[in-house]
């Protein structure tokens, strides 16, 4: 036996983060889905995650609006749920670079979704008063 083989074999009963499991029983999935990505600003920061990785000075640029504190909770949330993943650089003073996992980047699809439906519903109409 090689050792890759004994490895995987001593290994095999823990489940991989980044491989998806089959659900054995589905309870509330999207009551889940919302806890882990329904925070007021999960979506934006997850919106420029999809366009690549991103610091964290760079994410506060482009959410202008939100305050350091909210960012960095909003980011060590999705870490903790395995959306993201977080990056630090022995400099002075240490960067901090994040970007998406494979489970946050299955998110992309349905986000885009979303922003249909939004855009289908809730498309502003040209006023009749010209």
């Amino acid at each position: 036996m090689t050792v890759s083989e004994s490895n995987n074999r001593m290994y095999s009963d823990i489940p991989n983060p980044y491989v998806p499991q089959e659900p054995v029983h589905i309870e509330c999935s999207i009551e889940k889905a919302l806890d882990v990505v329904g925070g007021k600003w999960s979506f934006l920061v997850l919106k420029e995650l999809f366009n690549g990785k991103r610091r964290f000075g760079e994410l506060q640029r482009k959410l202008a609006t939100i305050s350091p504190k909210s960012l960095s909770d909003t980011l060590r949330h999705l870490e903790v749920h395995g959306v993201l993943e977080r990056t630090a650089f022995a400099t002075v003073p240490v960067t901090v670079e994040y970007k998406l996992t494979p489970k946050g980047e299955d998110l992309h699809q349905i986000l885009k979704e979303m922003k249909l439906w939004a855009a289908k519903w809730y498309e502003q109409k040209p006023s009749d008063e010209e």
